[in-house]
């Protein structure tokens, strides 16, 4: 025992779940970044649709399906890339809010090209990166 009276189990496990937060939030912030860059770099040649959104989304499908099918990743790279770096990259509410704010300016054609792209292209892309990913190794 140590002195504070955890064992030296409880505050190796203690350790190692702050290191997974950090890892985690380390991957989560790189994500968060590019994507919110990507979507303004993207704004300004297409102001009028979230392409930004669409294109992290296809990149994110893209990267989870090869890096999953390729690679015998580690716990912690599976944490810091899986589920922070891509994670924040790809995002759900973000495509949804973009989406709905589409219908609400009754853009019809647009909402639906964009919900198309994301909808269906992020899983095909996913399917066509695992197969890549499967006849790289």
């Amino acid at each position: 025992m140590v002195e504070s009276g955890l064992s030296a189990r409880t505050i190796f496990v203690l350790w190692n779940v702050k290191m997974n937060f950090l890892v985690i939030a380390a991957g989560g912030a790189a994500g968060a970044l590019i994507r919110v860059l990507s979507s303004q770099m993207l704004a300004k040649v297409a102001p009028d649709l979230p392409w930004g959104t669409v294109c992290v989304n296809l990149a994110g499908s893209f990267l989870i399906g090869y890096l999953v099918s390729s690679f015998s990743l580690t716990y912690n790279q599976k944490l810091m890339i899986l589920g922070g770096f891509l994670g924040s990259l790809t995002t759900m509410s973000t495509f949804s809010l973009d989406v709905v704010q589409l219908i609400e300016q009754k853009k019809w054609l647009p909402a639906i090209a964009f919900w198309s792209a994301s909808a269906i292209g992020s899983p095909v892309v996913c399917a066509f990166s695992m197969w890549l990913g499967g006849q790289a190794k």
